[in-house]
């Protein structure tokens, strides 16, 4: 009797504790997707089973015949909740409202309430005929037509189930396919040995196997949630995520190869081969080489770019970020492209509009202070006729005329660097000397001191020393007269190797230096960082506001770009971009 109850009762004790484990950890994960779907499905997988082990335990018929009917109670729920797991598992939770879940337990409840009023009219069990095994009392059932509608409706869910979980993951990344091969596992073997009873395949009446197998179903789900977190990671974040979302995502990994893309990201690279999941991301794409060649090895970077896409040029806001790992592994790059050519059209009519008022505020500012030289002009040939006519000396007068028309005409080769026309006289500088003899005559009288990092092997270039001596001595005096307290500025240069995260505004085909201008300064607000550079806008009581606006111009006459960095409080960077001097 020992050794029959061993071989019966021990894996079904085991099969039991699997998942009474499972569900616990379930109803523990009760707030993660699916996991409300997945606690019927094992609450009422485990009432089946401890029902069963009590039937198995009990010797009287009649008590064998209640557990029956309590076991049904778990048997009609398995497959709606196997169902609504997979809808709620694929992101499907559309095809399971109130009313759908009604209609998909109709058939269950009718089911459990002929189970539970059989001896009324015998359409669930037509008769029971009872046999010893051993120390345990079995039965040999003939089933009605009832039990046959509960087994095909049972089976019909459950392979619905399947097919929306496989048809989830089919191209989902290797994860998925993991994750959802332990599912589908767990619900195969039971069945399997649930077909092997009901059809009689293995001569052992009255003995089910499938309460036992769903132990091994148990231990499958199991090995799914602690290798796969089964309910903290499901693919219907992937469909939220990344097949929904407007912006175009794409996942390479670290050999730049396709991870993951969505359809957004198809349509805006205009990816036409369905499967290019593991391919090479310039094999995938050939749109445009410079664009891949620029930024196929950067790891961190946000800019904006712009795209042909069926003959339109489409404005794109890019962003590269590096995946890690436990923060320490690296696993690829995350790359988004948003849509921003209708904000780019308002941006150019509003920077349209910008220009037109910088055109205002510049004749206003011209007109100004030409008409003050002019009045100063003016007024001092009236009194040197007036003095002329009394006999008087006249040479300060002219002294002053001569003054104002020198102001007049060092304003006017200031205001030549904006003209298409003028053009700098370019000589090789050597920007280690240049700079050092600059900042030292700059701040020989500051309390500001200043550090230099230059590279050995930095790049010569050539310039106009007079004009680029201007450039950089607005930069330096207007680091100086930010850190009135004192402090340190650090100008720092440095060879662009390549043209990865080059501004787009310079070309990629040239080389260039950079030269960083950095203060520990009061630093600039964002409103104002809009109009730096703008012809006479100025915050300072002293200033005509040219001093940066003809930078820039000069900047932008050598080829080169100047970009500003600032933060509250703690300074400003001018970043000064300089082309070099090919094989020199």
């Amino acid at each position: 009797m020992s050794v029959i109850v061993t071989h019966y009762f021990v894996p079904m004790i085991a099969a039991i504790v699997v998942c009474l484990l499972v569900l616990v950890y379930a109803i523990r994960h009760r707030e993660t997707t699916g996991s409300s779907a997945f606690i019927v499905l094992m609450g009422s997988v485990t009432l089946w089973q401890i029902a069963y082990m009590m039937w198995l335990l009990s010797p009287n018929p009649s008590v064998k015949v209640l557990f029956d009917k309590i076991s049904y109670i778990g048997i009609v729920l398995v497959a709606p909740g196997w169902l609504w797991f997979s809808f709620q598992y694929s992101g499907e939770k559309k095809w399971m409202s109130p009313i759908r879940i009604a209609i998909v337990l109709i058939i269950p409840l009718i089911i459990l309430l002929l189970a539970w009023t059989n001896e009324y009219h015998w359409l669930i069990w037509r008769d029971y005929d009872f046999y010893p095994a051993g120390a345990i009392l079995l039965q040999n059932v003939h089933y009605g037509p009832g039990f046959w509608i509960l087994v095909c409706y049972t089976y019909f869910l459950l392979l619905i189930g399947s097919f929306i979980i496989i048809n989830t993951v089919l191209h989902a990344p290797s994860f998925y396919r993991r994750q959802a091969s332990f599912l589908l596992a767990g619900v195969l073997f039971p069945w399997l040995g649930n077909a092997v009873y009901v059809f009689q395949i293995v001569n052992i009446p009255g003995l089910d196997f499938t309460p036992f197998l769903l132990g091994l179903s148990g231990i499958l789900v199991g090995a799914g949630l602690y290798f796969f977190r089964l309910l903290s990671i499901v693919p219907i974040a992937r469909k939220v995520l990344i097949e929904g979302i407007e912006e175009g995502l794409l996942i390479l990994d670290g050999s730049n190869r396709i991870v993951d893309l969505n359809p957004a990201c198809r349509m805006i690279m205009n990816i036409q081969t369905e499967n290019v999941i593991g391919e090479l991301i310039t094999n995938a794409w050939s749109g445009n080489p410079t664009l891949l060649e620029r930024y196929i090895d950067v790891m961190n970077l946000h800019t904006e770019i712009q795209i042909e896409n069926s003959g339109n040029t489409l404005f794109y806001n890019l962003q590269i970020q590096p995946l890690y790992k436990d923060n320490s592994v690296f696993l690829g790059r995350l790359i988004t492209l948003r849509d921003i050519t209708e904000l780019r059209k308002i941006q150019i009519e509003k920077n349209r509009t910008q220009k037109l008022e910088t055109i205002e505020l510049m004749a206003g500012g011209i007109a100004h202070d030409f008409n003050n030289h002019l009045t100063i002009i003016d007024g001092n040939l009236k009194l040197i006729e007036m003095a002329f006519a009394n006999g008087k000396d006249i040479s300060k007068y002219i002294s002053k005329i001569q003054g104002a028309s020198q102001k007049a005409e060092a304003m006017t080769k200031q205001l030549l660097t904006f003209t298409k026309g003028f053009e700098p006289n370019k000589k090789i500088i050597e920007i280690p000397e240049f700079l050092n003899e600059l900042a030292d005559l700059l701040l020989s009288t500051s309390n500001v001191q200043y550090t230099i990092d230059v590279p050995e092997n930095l790049w010569t270039i050539n310039a106009d020393r007079d004009l680029l001596g201007q450039v950089f001595s607005n930069l330096i005096i207007n680091a100086d007269q930010a850190m009135p307290g004192g402090g340190v500025i650090e100008l720092q240069c440095g060879n662009i190797e390549s043209n990865k995260g080059l501004p787009d505004v310079l070309n990629p085909e040239h080389r260039y230096i950079r030269i960083r201008i950095k203060d520990q300064g009061v630093g600039i607000h964002w409103e104002q960082m809009t109009k730096i550079f703008d012809p006479y806008f100025t915050t300072k009581l002293k200033g005509s506001g040219l001093g940066l606006a003809i930078s820039f111009a000069i900047i932008q006459k050598h080829d080169g770009h100047i970009l500003v960095e600032s933060t509250i409080g703690l300074g400003t960077v001018f970043t000064v971009y300089l082309p070099a001097i090919d094989n020199w």
